[in-house]
């Protein structure tokens, strides 16, 4: 749906996005640096997305987040994400808090609520990372 490109800052406040595709498609609501989640090259632009009191429905996943991404996530609802919730490679900030995932009881949705993963970097010569995840609820994922 949104695609965030190299120093963007993006930040989306009380709103509701909701997919209304039926296929099998693999959307989000909002990629940030998708070339690194392409390619194992890793590059020092970051994207960075602000998402505050919003409700996310029915993407494949709500948000996918390339190396040195920005990410923070507060106050809001994410709902039936058919993959995965939250998915980052090498962030270098992520803070999720007061969010809630959900899924219908008994789904065969949502494999996964948040999914990080790090690739070594020799080269990089960023500052150790920052990840804050508290005070969220997940349900039936």
């Amino acid at each position: 749906m949104f695609i965030i490109k190299n120093n963007t800052f993006v930040e989306i406040r009380d709103c509701m996005l909701t997919s209304k595709n039926t296929d099998a498609l693999r959307d989000c609501s909002f990629i940030i640096n998708q070339e690194d989640l392409e390619s194992n090259e890793q590059r020092s632009y970051r994207g960075i997305l602000s998402i505050k009191s919003c409700t996310i429905k029915n993407f494949f996943y709500a948000v996918m987040a390339g190396s040195h991404s920005i990410v923070s996530i507060e106050l809001s609802y994410l709902n039936n994400c058919r993959d995965t919730g939250i998915y980052t490679i090498n962030p270098k900030m992520l803070k999720i808090t007061g969010t809630v995932f959900d899924n219908e009881p008994g789904s065969s949705l949502c494999k996964h609520g948040i999914q990080i993963f790090f690739k070594p970097d020799p080269t990089s010569t960023l500052p150790s990372r920052k990840i804050l995840i508290e005070e969220n609820k997940i349900n039936y994922c």
